[in-house]
């Protein structure tokens, strides 16, 4: 099976001050505690890469002695993604792995093992809690209004699903040969070292047309909790 890095950071929703994955929801547990429950099942290790100031916290919350090995590393405060995917390679010692962020939920497929040698990306299709209009844009006409999502869309746009598998050696030879690109944008992870793979190597896709959810609030929650539990 394949090991799981989360990226912990990111604003709180409810302005406590602390990163996102310690908001409280629904009954009163942290976000990432939640988020356990969901994916422990589907891999061996777990790996949080938690702000050195909130390392404390985190290891309060996290469960020990269970099957899946849940193991915290400390990045620099502020750090971002890109900056926490390089702190985690060192410490990377499996074949292959999956980095990952603690608000994202979805269906077993989402999370399951792979079996390639390169590198892979999840992606889902856009959808809105609005209703969608159809429209005739040659006499800026509504032609009808409905709320229904086709699994399939006719038209699909796609964003980044909040998931990226890759073979570990192979990660690590990217790194070195992104660092060493002077031309890059350095725009991130998400943009620029996502975009340098898929110029460089094989970088397959994966879409996921299951119900997906990126937690960012006590709605979201609630939804999510209504298809996962």
């Amino acid at each position: 099976m394949t090991s799981l890095y989360l990226f912990c950071g990111g604003e709180s929703y409810s302005g406590s001050g602390q990163s996102k994955p310690l908001d409280k929801i629904g009954r009163g547990m942290p976000l990432v505690s939640y988020h356990y429950e969901h994916v422990r099942a589907h891999f061996q290790k777990i790996v949080y890469l938690v702000e050195v100031h909130e390392i404390d916290l985190y290891k309060r919350l996290l469960p020990t002695g269970n099957s899946t090995q849940v193991n915290l590393i400390p990045v620099p405060q502020g750090s971002t993604t890109l900056e926490k995917l390089r702190v985690s390679a060192y410490f990377m010692d499996e074949k292959k792995a999956s980095v990952s962020y603690p608000d994202i939920f979805s269906s077993d497929i989402f999370w399951q093992d792979f079996d390639f040698d390169n590198f892979r990306l999840l992606q889902v299709p856009i959808k809105s809690r609005f209703p969608r209009v159809y429209t005739d844009n040659f006499v800026d006409q509504v032609k009808g209004v409905t709320n229904y999502q086709s699994r399939v869309p006719a038209n699909p746009h796609f964003i980044f699903g909040g998931k990226f598998d890759f073979n570990v050696k192979n990660l690590h030879r990217m790194l070195k040969s992104y660092n060493d690109d002077s031309s890059n944008k350095k725009q991130g992870l998400e943009i620029s070292f996502f975009d340098f793979v898929a110029q460089h190597e094989s970088m397959q896709v994966k879409t996921i047309y299951d119900p997906w959810f990126h937690v960012d609030s006590e709605r979201d929650y609630k939804l999510m909790n209504e298809v996962y539990g």
